[in-house]
């Protein structure tokens, strides 16, 4: 990795980890609101990714700051605004069939791949529909969002060898999937199912212990200069 770019990367990540401790510490030990620091360190990244892509515009690149706008976008709806879920979990599906394009850069299209991600969400769906009268909008997309963040994680794990890059989106991947199982402990209540307090408090601050260095980490993914190649 070339000097300069080693301290910007540096750099990065020193700011992200500050803004880590700091809304880490707000969440556990204080009532204020850590929304605005939480919501800054996601545009952090992509202003990061955006820098990136000027240096070198690859379309490997393209994809990972789209989605990492996607990202924004979506977090402006759930987090900032914590209003109009359908359409931020909706962008969030887009985010990753975005992720999921930039895997079939890395790797051939797999027919088993392809099935997962046609038949998974299907089937999910299908066992939903035994346990209620109706799939609401929300579910069917939250469904079809998870299980394809599902199947990125695994495809970016199966390509990895080889790939610096896509270890490290691997990681990412399967950090955001954490938080997502987070946001689902934090959410039962809404499905009528009473958990542990101690499960509800895992949920409530587990989200965004995962969730930045999620993010943080496909960002830093898109350095050519870590790949061994």
């Amino acid at each position: 990795m070339a000097f300069n770019e080693k301290i910007k990367s540096g750099i990065f990540v020193a700011v992200e980890a500050v803004l880590y401790i700091i809304f880490i510490c707000m969440d556990l030990f204080t009532g204020c609101s850590s929304v605005a620091i939480k919501y800054f360190s996601i545009i952090l990244c992509l202003i990061f990714s955006f820098c990136l892509l000027i240096k070198e515009r690859r379309p490997d690149n393209v994809l990972v700051t789209t989605a990492l706008a996607g990202t924004s976008v979506a977090d402006l709806f759930l987090l900032v605004l914590n209003d109009h879920y359908l359409t931020g979990v909706s962008v969030f599906l887009i985010v990753q069939i975005l992720y999921a394009l930039r895997l079939i850069r890395f790797d051939r299209l797999h027919p088993y791949i392809v099935g997962a991600r046609l038949l998974l969400p299907f089937m999910i769906i299908i066992s939903l529909s035994f346990t209620t009268d109706l799939i609401a909008p929300l579910t069917a997309v939250t469904v079809l969002y998870y299980s394809n963040l599902l199947i990125n994680a695994f495809e970016a794990w199966y390509i990895r060898k080889g790939h610096d890059r896509m270890f490290i989106f691997a990681v990412g991947l399967t950090l955001f999937a954490c938080c997502d199982l987070c946001v689902g402990l934090h959410n039962m209540v809404d499905f009528g199912i009473d958990l542990p307090g101690a499960i509800t408090k895992i949920g409530d601050y587990g989200m965004w212990i995962f969730y930045l260095p999620a993010i943080v980490l496909i960002t830093l993914s898109q350095l050519r200069s870590i790949e061994n190649e």
